[in-house]
């Protein structure tokens, strides 16, 4: 069962628990994730030029 998410850190851990159980084979043996941990990255990046697009949007 889904759950609503109320926060951009709600919606990281999300994504780095699914990540995780739909790709076990990314996980190391000490628990570590790269490639979660990319993709999180990525998702702040992309956030982040969504977010500063909109702010050049609202400025113009």
């Amino acid at each position: 069962m889904s759950h609503q998410i109320h926060s951009y850190r709600e919606l990281q851990q999300q994504i780095h628990e699914d990540l995780r159980l739909q790709h076990p084979e990314w996980v190391e043996p000490n628990g570590d994730c790269p490639t979660c941990d990319s993709y999180e990255r990525r998702l702040a990046e992309l956030i982040g030029l969504f977010q500063s697009g909109e702010r050049n949007l609202v400025a113009a």
